[in-house]
């Protein structure tokens, strides 16, 4: 069958109809991921304590942020503009290939966390490495010729990604898109089942308990690409119009474009995983949606001393951390010490993870009172950029992730 034959199926009125289909969906999952990326980003923009010195933190505000830039790719539909469809193109290949490093990184840390109690990676090592890889593979096509954009038979009918068709096109979306895909898959699967091995060796229930929290990120990253890679798989070494019928090829196109909407629910996914697992970020919008619509600002003063005197016993306390009941006021009366105790033995195991955000030692109030001691250092170093409206956005803390 000759390429332009091929070409001809693109403009058969069911394939067209079948665009008007398409179009929508991914429009649709596009702009959920947009939503729930940006609402981790806001997250960690308000909230800095959240992530500061806690770079698994960090690597999942990274994921967000990174799939932020490839929903919103995703968001612009089929376009027919030449510079949006460049645009797109840049923004799917760049974008989604960071999102798979970054999720890469998530379980190389979390194995050496297992394995040896640090991290491996620093976060400046890994944005370097993340870059540099990047950038090569991004500009490796226009060095040879080949543009981000879509054949002319293609435009307004699918997503954008190289601005040629045939041979070429197929070589290109091998080398920068479904062979990093295939690659970060088969990365991901490999460490989740040696970490899976790992985490059943744990004595602290506790720790395993924290580990197994960790890998839903991973996990959910691989349910949406998944789907894709599998796609790719089968139809791997299959030329472009070899032994299609238009039938067969509107399948295919269907198929692909109802996965590639399912792939576009990645950072959707993420962003759900994030704030179920956050108590923390969950109780802090709480705050800060409550304070807005009351416009209580005395009442948040009066919370924030509430949670400064917590700080306060606690630090009269530090060496109090040990079974035993014992009452202390909490500003707003008296209140069992016995839900501030833990196993010491305990702290060890989960301290590593701790030191990385991920683990958390002690109950839910204790955790409040340390990160409000937090806030009070961040509000001191910001206290020449930010007026007191704004800083005031950072009071109210609740358990570390």
């Amino acid at each position: 069958m000759s390429v332009h034959k091929f070409q001809a199926y693109h403009e058969s009125p069911v394939f067209i109809e079948r665009v008007a289909i398409m179009e929508p969906l991914c429009i649709f999952c596009g702009v959920l991921s947009v939503i729930a990326s940006l609402a981790v980003c806001t997250t960690g923009y308000l909230f800095p304590s959240m992530w500061k010195n806690k770079i698994y933190m960090q690597m999942i505000i990274m994921v967000s942020l990174l799939d932020l830039f490839a929903s919103l790719g995703s968001s612009f539909g089929f376009p027919t503009d030449k510079f949006a469809c460049e645009l797109q193109g840049f923004l799917l290949f760049f974008f989604y290939r960071g999102v798979w490093m970054w999720s890469i990184y998530i379980l190389v840390q979390l194995n050496s966390i297992v394995k040896n109690g640090k991290v491996v990676l620093t976060f400046s090592t890994m944005m370097w490495i993340f870059l540099c890889v990047n950038i090569v593979i991004e500009i490796l096509p226009i060095a040879f010729g080949t543009f981000y954009g879509v054949a002319p038979s293609l435009s307004g009918k699918t997503f954008c990604s190289f601005n040629v068709y045939g041979h070429d096109f197929f070589l290109w979306v091998c080398a920068c898109f479904v062979g990093p895909l295939l690659i970060t898959v088969a990365t991901m699967i490999g460490y989740s089942l040696l970490l899976y091995n790992r985490i059943r060796h744990i004595s602290s229930a506790y720790r395993n308990k924290m580990v197994r929290m960790t890998l839903l990120y991973p996990a959910v990253m691989m349910v949406a690409w998944l789907p894709l890679a599998f796609f790719y798989f089968s139809h791997f070494g299959k030329r472009p119009g070899s032994n299609h019928s238009e039938a067969k090829f509107i399948d295919d196109y269907t198929i692909f474009s109802v996965i590639y909407a399912w792939t576009s629910l990645d950072g959707f996914f993420v962003g759900i995983v994030f704030f179920v697992n956050s108590k923390e970020a969950r109780q802090r919008w709480y705050n800060l949606l409550k304070q807005v619509l009351e416009g209580g600002e005395g009442n948040l003063l009066k919370d924030r001393a509430a949670t400064q005197n917590k700080a306060k016993n606690m630090a009269r306390q530090e060496e109090g951390r040990v079974s035993g009941p014992s009452e202390f006021n909490d500003g707003n009366g008296m209140k069992s010490r016995e839900d501030y105790t833990y196993d010491t033995r305990e702290s060890d195991s989960a301290g590593s993870l701790n030191s990385v955000g991920i683990g958390r030692i002690s109950s839910y109030d204790y955790d409040e009172a340390m990160i409000a001691k937090d806030f009070d250092t961040d509000l001191q170093m910001e206290r020449t950029l930010k007026s007191e409206d704004a800083s005031l956005h950072n009071d109210s803390g609740n358990e570390p992730l």
